[in-house]
């Protein structure tokens, strides 16, 4: 039940504030510096490393040797797991073409398990 006000209480001609609705402050510079931003692109060279490290784990599990081509991979993308940012541009743009070498080792990886039918998806 929802209670009324009588006819001529104050708070019925009381004026809205509407000072909650004002508009936003202007943003203030942050006190972190600019150059602590994560690198553009590291969320997904994580998602990169996790899908190898499970992928190795799932051959670990089957008892199948794991190539050394896709060892040396996961070797350099364990920092990135460990919270690690690549030191420069350069390391990064070696990761990317590390991840993107990826898919033709995987492939091979299938092809040798019996798996033929892969096709490529690529961009």
């Amino acid at each position: 039940m929802v209670a009324q006000l009588p006819r001529g209480h104050p708070e019925l001609n009381r004026t809205p504030d509407f000072a909650h609705f004002s508009e936003p402050a202007e943003p203030t510079e942050s006190s972190e510096p600019t150059d602590s931003a994560e690198p553009a692109g590291l969320p997904e060279l994580r998602a990169v490393a996790a899908s190898l490290l499970a992928r190795m784990a799932d051959l670990r599990e089957r008892d199948q040797p794991v190539p050394d081509a896709l060892f040396r991979a996961a070797q350099r993308f364990q920092p990135l797991l460990d919270g690690v940012d690549p030191e420069s541009e350069d390391e990064l743009d070696e990761l990317w073409g590390l991840a993107l070498a990826l898919p033709g080792l995987l492939r091979g990886l299938l092809v040798r398990d019996g798996v033929e039918d892969v096709e490529s998806r690529g961009a």
